[in-house]
């Protein structure tokens, strides 16, 4: 054998050799490959369940009916996000003053389980129906809760007392808040339609002593309707990129009367301007009517 010939074969040796070394090495990147990819698997599967989980709290959190209060009708709608976790909270909460009672819509930013201690923490505030002569109370307490969390909270809350036929609320983050208030015998079906302004912004952790914790008062008269969407239906975009907004939902509440009736307008037309697009977050409609022949009493009475 030449010498020629010998290296050559030293050659072909290591290169079997390195051929060797390389396919043990594709076989291991293989494997881990095949074990990191069952992992990920895993931790999908771990998500979509935590998700379920979540759904499902949040879901037995949210009221299965709303009470019956006299001289009111209220009509309301959740629909859940497909793709989200749900985030929106509402109740009708009778207070131990008969002639009181409270109205609640909330949305937390985070979609996770932030909101659902949230909705948690909304449903059973200790002292609630206790305090119901404005929403002070409420407000501090519910000012302990956006201190230890760094998420966006939405909120409205108000006390409706049927002595005067008021509405004591606080309205915080970007929640739709309107009435619409009733004309009289010879007009319309209303006059106007009120939007009512937030008393600060969105509840955050950043600057939690300077966040402003006030109320208003409005009178509500017969055949009034209240609306409050949130902030999922608000912001829920078409195929351009373009939110609902207030502007629409003026619009549809304009169109029609009573409470069922603007409730099922307002999601139309959201349905309608979004077409295919699904929502990224819950949406929440919920509609409070002031029934004819009210009778307002005196203070002393």
């Amino acid at each position: 054998m030449t010498v020629s010939n010998s290296s050559l074969l030293i050659k072909i040796k290591s290169l079997e050799k390195s051929l060797k070394q390389k396919e043990m090495a594709l076989k291991k990147y293989e494997q881990t490959l095949k074990d990191s990819n069952q992992r990920v698997k895993q931790i999908l599967t771990d998500l979509q369940e935590g998700k379920a989980l979540i759904r499902n709290i949040h879901k037995s959190l949210l009221p299965s009916h709303l009470p019956k209060i006299p001289h009111f009708k209220f009509s309301y709608k959740f629909t859940a996000t497909k793709t989200g976790i749900s985030g929106d909270f509402f109740d009708v909460i009778q207070l131990n003053n008969p002639l009181q009672f409270g109205i609640l819509l909330s949305s937390c930013s985070s979609y996770s389980l932030t909101s659902v201690f949230l909705s948690l923490f909304l449903k059973s505030v200790p002292s609630l129906k206790k305090h119901s002569k404005s929403t002070d109370y409420f407000l501090e307490t519910f000012k302990s809760l956006s201190q230890s969390h760094t998420d966006t909270f939405h909120l409205f809350y108000g006390i409706v007392n049927r002595k005067d036929f008021t509405l004591n609320y606080c309205l915080k983050g970007d929640i739709f808040a309107g009435i619409r208030k009733a004309g009289n015998k010879k007009e319309s079906s209303f006059t106007t339609l009120q939007t009512l302004k937030t008393t600060s912004s969105s509840l955050k952790t950043q600057k939690p002593n300077k966040q402003s914790f006030k109320s208003q008062t409005i009178e509500l008269n017969p055949k009034d309707c209240f609306i409050l969407c949130s902030p999922g239906l608000l912001q829920r975009k078409n195929s351009k990129g373009t939110s609902f907004g207030e502007n629409n939902i003026i619009k549809a509440v304009q169109k029609k009367t009573g409470a069922l009736d603007i409730r099922q307008n307002i999601l139309f037309q959201a349905n309608q301007f979004a077409g295919p697009v699904k929502s990224l977050r819950d949406q929440t409609v919920l509609i409070m009517e002031v029934k004819d022949r009210i009778l307002k009493l005196s203070p002393g009475k």
